[in-house]
């Protein structure tokens, strides 16, 4: 693939030239055992509200409740949706309210209906809801310890709904995020192992202390399953918000992330580049190589045939 994101004043702050990563993997035809509704991830949840978004229109913003609170998503679909179509949930990173709806800005940034198109995928972009916090306003998950619950059951109504509108392959189920949405994505794989295919984490990590926060930023927990990760991270410069005032180290927790996930037995690609706190192009070509290359309860064929081309800046973690 090769694709590439528009960059967010505010929300990325450069773009590498790496060349772009190409493992030449294939999938993996190894049969997994369903369970009785046909798959053998988890199946879909209860409705907390009993009600789904409007996601008959592709790149249209809608709201609808979940866990009784107004919340809104962007859903993004290709022409026309079959019984292996994938769903990727990107989650957004921390943006400036004034800026306008984070999922609507990331959806066209990061172009993609083109993904969508070419993948044939189902991209779903919830949103998070507004901190207001030393004086400023901005988008940002809920990843402190003990404070997520709610963000994680929009998670869950949003898949039952991709489930009951598109009938898509719900073993092809996906977490990516950058930032703050990167963190929300460890939080995911934590809580929610058993629904996920694989995750991606461009500058995320688990188990930050802040210091100005009483709980751990992104709190790393045993998944109930097993789910091969991607992780990238830019450097001693990948930081919150700057290297003057470091409040969050993407670096060391994406490290730590990393060495986590390991011990528990997942595959684990773990991707360095030096650009800072940005998605660089290979980046972002390899996190969607990584989501076309798996299926839930099958081995990750990058474990099998290797990282190729990737070997230049990532390695395997064992």
């Amino acid at each position: 693939m090769r694709l590439t994101p528009v960059i967010l004043g505010m929300v990325l702050t450069g773009c590498g030239d790496k060349d772009e990563a190409d493992s030449g993997s294939s999938s993996d035809d190894t049969a997994t055992e369903t369970d009785g509704w046909g798959y053998a991830s988890a199946e879909p949840a209860t409705l907390s509200s009993g009600e789904c978004p409007d996601m008959s229109s592709s790149g249209e913003t809608t709201s609808f409740l979940s866990s009784d609170e107004e919340r809104t998503v962007t859903t993004i679909f290709p022409a026309s949706p079959d019984s292996d179509t994938k769903v990727v949930f990107f989650f957004h990173g921390l943006m400036d309210s004034s800026h306008g709806s984070p999922s609507g800005v990331f959806a066209s940034s990061f172009g993609m209906q083109d993904i969508a198109d070419e993948l044939n995928a189902i991209i779903i972009l919830p949103e998070s809801n507004v901190w207001e916090l030393l004086g400023f306003s901005f988008y940002l998950w809920d990843v402190e310890d003990g404070t997520f619950d709610n963000d994680v059951t929009l998670y869950d109504d949003l898949r039952t709904c991709v489930h009951e509108q598109f009938a898509p392959n719900m073993d092809k189920v996906f977490s990516m995020g950058f930032s703050g949405g990167g963190l929300f994505t460890t939080v995911i794989t934590s809580q929610r192992g058993d629904t996920l295919a694989a995750a991606v984490e461009m500058s995320g990590g688990a188990d930050i202390e802040t210091g100005f926060l009483d709980g751990v930023v992104a709190p790393y927990a045993t998944s109930a399953a097993s789910v091969p990760v991607y992780l990238t991270s830019g450097g001693e410069t990948d930081v919150w918000p700057s290297t003057q005032l470091v409040i969050v180290d993407f670096e060391s927790g994406t490290d730590t992330l990393a060495a986590n996930l390991a011990a528990d037995g997942h595959f684990v690609v773990r991707c360095k580049h030096t650009s800072g706190h940005t998605v660089t192009n290979a980046d972002y070509s390899a996190a969607w190589d990584f989501v076309e290359s798996h299926e839930y309860g099958q081995p990750s064929p990058y474990e099998t045939n290797g990282i190729g081309d990737w070997s230049s800046w990532c390695e395997i973690v064992e």
